[in-house]
């Protein structure tokens, strides 16, 4: 089996394998913690884990010492290792001896399957300075021990990422030197009563007892608590399972393809066999139809080729129609005109025939009554030569030729 690519599809990211945790417990005691924990290989069945802690409350400011003094601060580091509980079966037997029967991870019955154990050692160095007696002591404290606790998971977020809970507890052994001091409430200070260097102290004590939230930066379900820190075979198991599903699925992803493609042919077989039939009959007929579509629109188009030469003949004739309407009328005004003026010149001429007749007759009839009316018009066509016109002059000459 090639384990790289086992490890493929579990691989985590850089920021999947870091978490951030904090202590309730600790901040209920004024301590304010904050930890670091981050997973030494990149894939989910990896179980060892290193983690960085720190924790601290240290000389609050005051005017007045007080008779009560609670300061800590402490840096720690841990190691983890993270396991499963596994149900006794053929395949894993139950431990015969005590020690391994004692940190032995299998069960008859699985009660807690989501649960993750851990356990591990650490190494912290703190300094302090307690004084909730008379009595208080300061100084440095280094110690080494063992921890122990669980993981389930909380909560998980839309975006992938998780809340855990962890329960542990962890204890050890002590390296530590302190001096003992009282507060002089009067000179308001504190002194110094006696000292005590480096020494172990013969006997264990408890370092912490942790009820602690833990943050995952995770980015899918299969990366987070629920998934990881499972035995390495479990893992290949399920992936070669998984495997053979896939394989499986393509197989019969195959399969169905080929029974398509086969059911495929037997259509494109039988639609062959009938459009070798039917095509025929129908692209006759429907060349037939297509040459009387072509008939009919030539007709169509023929006709309207000869409505719009008949409408242009009709167009033609109107407007020579109102050409020669518009000369007829144009003529008719000429003539009238025409006529006018004869019979205005007509009339003009009867009244100087008519006003000379008159003038001839005036002096045959009155000669002798009227001498100085005769004498008046010559004298005024004497004086008024020039303003005869050419009427009066023809009118002068028919006179005298009837005279």
């Amino acid at each position: 089996m090639n384990h790289a690519q086992l490890n493929k599809p579990d691989t985590l990211g850089v920021f999947e394998r870091l978490s951030v945790s904090t202590n309730v417990v600790e901040w209920a005691l004024l301590l304010p913690n904050l930890s670091l924990e981050y997973d030494l290989r990149n894939v989910t069945w990896n179980r060892w884990a290193i983690g960085l802690k720190v924790k601290g409350n240290w000389q609050t400011r005051h005017d007045i010492k007080p008779a009560m003094v609670y300061n800590m601060i402490e840096a720690r580091a841990e190691l983890r290792y993270y396991w499963r509980t596994r149900l006794i079966d053929n395949e894993h037997p139950r431990n015969k001896s005590f020690l391994k029967r004692l940190f032995s991870c299998r069960r008859d019955t699985l009660k807690h399957p989501n649960t993750t154990y851990y356990r591990g050692g650490y190494l912290s160095f703190s300094k302090y300075s307690f004084l909730l007696t008379g009595t208080g002591k300061q100084g440095y404290a280094a110690s080494a021990g063992f921890l122990y606790g669980i993981v389930k998971p909380l909560y998980q977020f839309a975006n992938g990422n998780a809340l855990d809970l962890d329960m542990g507890i962890s204890g050890g052994l002590f390296f530590m030197r302190y001096d003992k001091f009282k507060h002089d409430r009067e000179s308001n200070c504190y002194y110094r009563v006696s000292s005590k260097g480096w020494h172990v102290l013969p006997y264990p004590m408890l370092n912490e007892v942790r009820l602690g939230l833990i943050y995952r930066f995770t980015r899918t379900p299969r990366h987070q608590l629920a998934e990881r820190y499972r035995w390495r075979n479990d893992v290949d198991a399920a992936f070669r399972d998984s495997l053979v599903e896939r394989v499986k699925e393509q197989q019969r992803i195959k399969h169905e393809k080929a029974v398509e493609l086969k059911n495929l042919g037997d259509v494109q077989k039988h639609f062959d066999e009938i459009f070798n039939k039917v095509y025929p009959v129908v692209l006759k007929e429907e060349m037939e139809k297509k040459t009387q579509n072509d008939n009919e629109l030539k007709r169509q188009e023929e006709e309207k080729r000869l409505q719009k030469e008949k409408a242009k003949e009709e167009e033609r004739k109107k407007k020579e129609e109102e050409r020669q309407k518009k000369e007829e009328e144009k003529l008719s005004k000429e003539k009238a005109k025409e006529e006018q003026k004869q019979k205005a010149a007509q009339e003009k001429a009867e009244k100087e025939a008519a006003s000379e007749a008159k003038a001839e007759e005036s002096p045959v009839s009155q000669p002798e009554s009227q001498p100085e009316s005769e004498s008046q018009p010559q004298s005024q066509s004497e004086s008024q030569p020039e303003s005869q016109t050419p009427a009066e002059e023809k009118t002068e000459e028919k006179g005298g030729e009837q005279s």
